[in-house]
């Protein structure tokens, strides 16, 4: 494969962040046969545009609504618990849901009955907090860096964790949301409870 211009890696990248929400610089660099440096680089270039948010090791799709949780929870908040109301009609006794750090699953949340049993997969240190009131639902906090605005660990380390698990049922890529979903992707094994998460 010979060397791509600028402009064509530019693509490869966006056209990547697209499909899967996220980017990372080593894989990035293998598949477009570059550096790490160049792709870092190139990161830094389309992050300048607002093209993608830069994170350790990679970079993660734009996202429509930006700010603190504690703003992004008061936008269209009618829609949002429509949504949440709709979606919590969806959820089923022993389900393995994926809620991300976005305004709607935080109302979701809420509504999500105390004895229901399933689980609950999260990378919002709020989602993780309403799931204590619940006793019926097992709760798996994603680690890593914690981005404030977010609201959730969104880097390259949550990302990896998220690639760990199998979600019978994702919700986050069921559920339209105003925020864009870092993490829309299938997951391939569920750790046993005494895994550290």
């Amino acid at each position: 494969m010979s060397k791509l211009l600028p402009n064509e890696r530019h693509d490869a990248i966006l056209a990547t962040l697209q499909r899967q929400g996220r980017v990372l610089a080593a894989e990035m660099a293998e598949r477009l046969n570059t550096t790490e440096a160049t792709i870092r680089r190139d990161l830094r270039q389309l992050a300048a545009q607002n093209l993608c948010k830069r994170i350790y090791g990679g970079a993660l799709a734009p996202t429509p609504a930006s700010g603190p949780m504690s703003e992004r929870l008061h936008l269209s908040g009618d829609e949002k618990q429509a949504l949440a109301l709709a979606a919590r009609e969806l959820v089923t006794q022993g389900q393995i849901i994926f809620l991300d750090a976005g305004s709607t699953h935080l109302y979701l949340a809420d509504l999500l009955p105390r004895d229901q049993r399933l689980t609950v997969v999260t990378n919002a240190l709020s989602i993780a907090s309403k799931m204590l009131e619940r006793p019926g639902i097992r709760t798996i906090l994603i680690g890593g860096e914690l981005d404030a605005e977010v609201g959730g660990c969104v880097d390259t380390k949550a990302a990896q964790e998220i690639d760990g698990f199998i979600l019978i049922w994702p919700l986050s890529a069921s559920v339209p949301t105003t925020r864009s979903v870092a993490f829309r992707r299938s997951i391939t094994r569920m750790p046993s409870s005494n895994s550290a998460c």
